[in-house]
């Protein structure tokens, strides 16, 4: 397609050259039209997206454009509200302006990429939660930003994801918290029980102790004292065979504990003490008879009693190691 240029007439009437050129616009509109469909290529993307488009002036506000989706993610219908900066500006939630405003003016003078979250009144009167990308394309010849294009991203679910997840965190650290002091309380309680048992075994070993130190007692300087005078009387066969019966018995009722006492608390005699003596540090028989200048069978006969004292008569036990566990 051509496009003529002016032309003039020569005074005969006949048609001159043109001083002007013939140009071809072809190229000019296949390049209006591929721009026009990549326009709508773009819309179609961002509508797509779920993206609203904002195309503003830096230094003049009222230089602003937005798509459809920038006003229908807000509730808004297409161009309801005019096309300018002070409209964004107008919806920029109160706390998030001075931060956003200052993210924005960081980009233009070439100090960062410009990302920036932020809220936005919708038209019911709710905040929506926008994610906010945007880059200057185009600088005057000073060098003073005059074009920046970016997309509006609605988050406000994902926000919402965030903040149920951060609040479902909380709790659980709080019931964490709250189980671990439990745990702690229930361990001092259990410590404090324990130290109360231990408290209750050891009077109950100590009582158990004096209990059987009082038994002991009595046996030895309350009973043993008149069986022994009671055997040196005259006594008939039977008789003798009953205070016998006796004695037995009374060993046999304090021996389980008769080891806690010393060989002075049995009362033994003291050639028995001397004797057991010379077992616990090893001695045999025959040694004990030559230190003592007695007969061996009389050394014998002082260990019978020795081990009936003890209470260990008619049994295994050695009589050397149980002297050792007397205290």
């Amino acid at each position: 397609m051509w496009e003529t240029a002016h032309t003039v007439c020569i005074p005969n009437g006949k048609m001159a050259f043109p001083f002007g050129s013939m140009h071809d616009v072809s190229d000019l509109k296949q390049a209006n039209e591929a721009l026009r469909e990549s326009q709508q290529r773009l819309d179609l993307a961002l509508d797509a997206g779920g993206c609203g488009m904002w195309d503003f002036n830096p230094t003049k506000f009222s230089d602003t454009h937005y798509n459809d989706r920038w006003f229908t993610m807000l509730g808004y219908e297409p161009d309801e509200l005019p096309h300018t900066a002070q409209t964004w500006l107008s919806l920029l939630h109160p706390d998030d302006y001075e931060r956003v405003q200052r993210k924005l003016q960081d980009h233009v003078e070439g100090k960062g990429d410009y990302i920036a979250e932020f809220r936005l009144k919708a038209k019911g009167g709710d905040y929506r939660w926008i994610r906010s990308l945007g880059k200057v394309v185009a600088w005057d010849r000073n060098g003073t930003a005059e074009r920046m294009i970016g997309i509006h991203i609605d988050i406000t679910h994902q926000k919402e994801t965030e903040k149920a997840l951060e609040k479902a965190h909380k709790e659980l650290e709080q019931r964490v918290e709250e189980r671990t002091h439990d745990l702690v309380q229930s361990k001092k309680q259990l410590e404090e029980i324990n130290t109360a048992l231990r408290v209750l075994l050891k009077q109950r070993q100590e009582d158990k102790t004096q209990l059987e130190d009082k038994v002991l007692s009595n046996v030895k300087d309350l009973v043993a004292p008149y069986l022994e005078k009671l055997k040196d009387t005259s006594l008939d066969a039977n008789q003798k065979v009953y205070v016998g019966i006796l004695e037995s018995n009374l060993l046999d009722i304090i021996s389980p504990f008769s080891h806690r006492l010393s060989m002075k608390h049995l009362h033994l005699t003291p050639t028995q003490i001397q004797i057991a003596n010379l077992v616990k540090d090893g001695k045999t028989t025959k040694e004990i008879g030559q230190l003592m200048h007695s007969s061996p069978r009389t050394v014998e006969c002082h260990r019978r009693n020795i081990r009936r004292r003890l209470g260990i008569n008619n049994t295994k036990s050695n009589l050397r190691a149980y002297l050792l566990s007397i205290e």
